[in-house]
């Protein structure tokens, strides 16, 4: 399935996607996280990402992501990817991050549970390795690079993640 990127101004990470792919996904139950895989190419070399969606549809004809998710995965408006259902990706039991900066740390140094609570829902796929954004307190974002992701049976690439799911914070390094 080929689609137009649409950049809008949201405070998580799910993908919105066009009715005219909807058919093509599975349909998703209650608190169920659902997997995406884009694929493009830029500069010659075949970049893909996983993204969650949520059950969103977008308001037009273009896969909708959030401006600081499309920030994070390099993608620019308008910009054509291949989209799929990434049906394999296992479940995270343990995922560490990292804050980008002493700022980031400040952000998220406040409270696990809360911090949990939070991204569960504002993200429901991490990637090891790439960076993600989650808002705190409304308004505050803060940037954080996925170090280390578990599944049930050792580490992996990518994951999905569920209530459950265990997010550890890394002190930033000294």
């Amino acid at each position: 399935m080929e689609s137009k990127i649409a950049f809008v101004p949201s405070q998580h990470s799910f993908a919105s996607v066009p009715r005219r792919l909807l058919g093509q996904l599975p349909r998703i139950g209650a608190g169920e996280p659902v997997a995406l895989r884009l694929c493009w190419t830029s500069g010659g070399e075949r970049r893909e990402a996983v993204v969650g969606w949520g059950g969103g549809v977008a308001a037009g004809d273009a896969l909708e992501l959030p401006s600081a998710l499309a920030e994070a995965l390099g993608l620019s408006s308008a910009r054509a990817v291949h989209v799929s259902h990434a049906s394999s990706l296992p479940l995270a039991v343990r995922a560490t991050l990292a804050p980008e900066s002493p700022e980031d740390w400040a952000l998220v140094s406040g409270g696990a549970a809360r911090l949990e609570e939070t991204a569960l829902t504002q993200l429901n796929v991490l990637t090891a390795g790439t960076r993600v954004p989650l808002w705190l307190d409304g308004a505050a974002c803060a940037w954080l690079r996925v170090s280390e992701l578990h599944a049930a049976d050792g580490p992996v690439a990518a994951a999905r993640l569920a209530s459950g799911s265990e997010l550890h914070i890394a002190p930033p390094a000294t």
